[in-house]
């Protein structure tokens, strides 16, 4: 069986609880090759926030930030990202509503022990324009 691509946008909210419900709405459907990759995200949004830096004990560079993205419903939708090295340090030097396309991976990660955080960990970063 061929991978399936799925073109459209992501959508999440919270619900009562605090707990945070992710989607997509799809607009196309369709196989795709078998070289496509895996959990492949591609999305366009403006940084919302200043990008949080950071090296790791080890010197690893880190960028937490979040990326609002418009859909089609006219209601924002807030992606939170995560950028390591040199688009870390892309990121970093960014402002907020600079506008930027990302590449990367949807990937949870439990913190707290309880808790479930949803991230999408770039590997590629285009500013598309900057205020």
């Amino acid at each position: 069986a061929l991978p399936i691509c799925i073109h459209g946008e992501i959508r999440q909210y919270r619900d009562a609880e605090r707990h945070t419900h992710m989607y997509i709405y799809a607009t196309e459907v369709q196989e795709c090759e078998k070289s496509v990759k895996v959990n492949r995200f591609e999305i366009t949004g403006k940084i919302c926030g200043k990008p949080k830096y950071r090296k790791t004990p080890k010197g690893i560079e880190i960028a937490d930030f979040v990326l609002i993205n418009r859909s089609t419903e006219r209601r924002p939708y807030f992606l939170n990202c995560i950028a390591w090295g040199v688009n870390a340090r892309r990121v970093a030097i960014l402002h907020s509503n600079d506008e930027i396309a990302v590449t990367g991976r949807m990937q949870s990660r439990v913190y707290k022990q309880d808790r479930v955080a949803y991230e999408l960990s770039v590997n590629k970063i285009l500013v598309q324009s900057v205020l």
